[in-house]
C-alpha cells in the first residue's frame, strides 16, 4: 500500500474573519521558507495608518502607507512592487466606499469627513475594553 501524504488545507477565503491573527500560518508549507507579508495586511493596521494626524493637511501616498504597514523596504524590486500593488488595491477599495478621496493632479489621498468619522469609530470600538466600559457605566 503506497504511503499517502496528508492534504494541505487551502488558504481561507477573503473576508473569512481572521485577517490578522494567523495570516502567515494559513498558507501551506512550502519547500523553501517564503514569507507572505502581503497577506498579513490587517484592516486595522491600514485604518490606523490612514488616520494619522500628519496627513490631514497634505494627504498620504501609497508609499507612506506602505512604510507604516511594512516596516522595512524590501531590496527585491519584485517584492516592493507586490507590496505597492497590495496597498493600491486596498486604497482603491477605500475610495470605492468613499472613505478616502484622491487629491486632484497628485498621487495623494485624504480622508473624507465620512471616512474620518467611520475610521475613528472603528478604531475606538477596536480599542474599547468591556471591563472599563462596564466600570464607566456603573
Amino acid at each position: 500500500m503506497p504511503k499517502t501524504t496528508p492534504k494541505l488545507l487551502a488558504s481561507p477565503k477573503r473576508g473569512s474573519g481572521n485577517a490578522c491573527a494567523g495570516a502567515l500560518s494559513t498558507y501551506p508549507a512550502e519547500p523553501r521558507s517564503v514569507e507572505r507579508p502581503i497577506a498579513a495586511i490587517c484592516d486595522s493596521a491600514l485604518l490606523e495608518a490612514i488616520a494619522r494626524a500628519e496627513w490631514i493637511l497634505t494627504g498620504f501616498r501609497n508609499r507612506d502607507i506602505r512604510s507604516h504597514i511594512f516596516k522595512a523596504t524590501p531590496k527585491n524590486p519584485r517584492r516592493l512592487r507586490r507590496q505597492s500593488a497590495a496597498i493600491g488595491r486596498r486604497l482603491r477599495l477605500l475610495r470605492a466606499h468613499r472613505i478616502i478621496r484622491k487629491i486632484p493632479r497628485t498621487h495623494r489621498y485624504t480622508l473624507t469627513p465620512y471616512g474620518r468619522n467611520l475610521v475613528t469609530a472603528l478604531l475606538a470600538a477596536q480599542h474599547a475594553d468591556t471591563q472599563k466600559l462596564t466600570a464607566l457605566a456603573a
